[in-house]
């Protein structure tokens, strides 16, 4: 969605505030105007009374003053009785003004009062008290109105704003779902809200960065530093899978190597002499592995390696090339001065789960035959043989 057609929750909110504002003084304005009515009411009943009142009153001084009954007499009984009625008009039978007193304003509300004297009526006209004409005018008049449109189309708008609030909830919701199981590279959904729009992609480049480094730290909890080969816990964790699949028919054969005098190398020619021929040792282990084959540096100068469905008659030749690899290697390093510094002692077998119950009885099996063949010199292979009875140990066959 455009960006000029996304709506800013920040600004509907300010139109919130704005509609709950009117919506509270709507209230109050409801609240003056019943009061005003009362108030109204009120005042009509006590004008009327009043009228009724002084045009008996008037009666009565037109009936003493009757022989004298003319404008001035009724200007002066007006004048006594009403002065501080404001607007009073006095009408004859035939509709006519025979007196009045205050503003003549047509638009002021009238309170009658019928009056006979000596068998003429007349008509007592008393305006209504001022007291509310304002307020009477703005709860009664095109005013009230606006404001009650206006607060209805606020009111409106924070409906829909509200609408799409609740459903782009969802679709965080989901969105946030989503990383939280992966992938981490999901678009974000379209929005309507302004800040949605823009907080959605920073979430998903702060998840992209958090994959990436939480994949470094693993990348590095099973990375050996120094031949940049997986580490022993890797290993292992690889070598029960192996072994699983062994049990299931596939043929496993595991290769440890030794690296002889490497200590000795470490403490006349310096680390980076030693690390130089670890590194050397690695390159060489991973040109003699296939794809499909793990290699993996398991403590200072051991190694070990893990073939899948590798052919016996094969490995010992392969083994052998490993060797005089790694000799040619250190020939033609410069960091070992061209001298063959060490040499490799090397043990493979294949799993065998008929004698072995775990994978740490394979590995624990290569391993003693690995010290074994230590001893007996450098560029030593050996190859174990399982054994058909239980209680004899495998067989172990070494070359030069």
């Amino acid at each position: 969605m455009d960006s000029a057609q996304r709506f800013s929750l920040t600004k509907y909110a300010n139109y919130g505030i704005v509609a709950v504002t009117i919506a509270v003084i709507l209230a109050v304005a409801i609240c003056l105007w019943i009061i005003h009515t009362q108030h109204r009411t009120r005042d009509v009943a006590i004008t009327e009374l009043l009228a009724f009142k002084n045009a008996q009153i008037l009666s009565q001084q037109l009936a003493v003053n009757r022989q004298s009954l003319d404008e001035g007499a009724l200007q002066a009984t007006l004048e006594a009785l009403f002065e501080t009625d404001g607007y009073v008009v006095i009408r004859d039978a035939a509709d006519r003004i025979v007196v009045q007193t205050g503003d003549t304003d047509s638009s002021k509300d009238l309170v009658r009062a019928e009056v006979s004297v000596t068998g003429t009526d007349w008509r007592l006209e008393v305006g209504r008290p001022a007291s509310g004409d304002v307020l009477a005018y703005f709860f009664e008049g095109t005013p009230i109105w606006m404001v009650l449109f206006v607060a209805i189309a606020f009111v409106a708008l924070s409906f829909r704003a509200l609408a799409t609030v609740a459903t782009e909830l969802k679709y965080v919701g989901r969105f946030l779902r989503q990383i939280d199981s992966g992938p981490f590279s999901v678009d974000p959904p379209p929005c309507e809200i302004e800040e949605t729009a823009q907080l959605l992609p920073t979430i998903q480049r702060i998840a992209l960065d958090l994959q990436k480094k939480e994949q470094t730290i693993e990348k590095l909890s099973f990375t050996d530093n120094v031949t940049k080969l997986p580490n022993r816990l890797y290993f292992f964790e690889r070598f029960r899978h192996a072994f699983e699949l062994a049990k299931r028919g596939n043929e496993i054969c595991i290769l440890m190597l030794e690296v002889n005098e490497f200590q000795k190398t470490d403490e006349i020619l310096g680390h980076e002499c030693a690390d130089a021929i670890l590194r050397l040792l690695a390159d060489t282990l991973q040109h003699h592995t296939r794809k499909s084959d793990f290699a993996a540096r398991l403590g200072p100068s051991s190694f070990a390696a893990i073939f899948y469905n590798a052919r016996v008659e094969f490995m010992p030749t392969r083994l052998k090339e490993l060797q005089q690899n790694f000799s040619t290697r250190q020939k033609d390093s410069i960091a070992t001065g061209g001298e063959v510094h060490c040499t490799l002692s090397c043990v493979m077998t294949y799993v065998d789960t008929g004698r072995d119950g775990r994978a740490e009885d394979t590995f624990s099996r290569a391993e003693n035959a690995l010290r074994s063949v230590k001893k007996l010199g450098g560029n030593q292979l050996a190859v174990i043989e399982s054994s058909d009875k239980d209680d004899e140990p495998p067989a172990v066959t070494a070359s030069g």
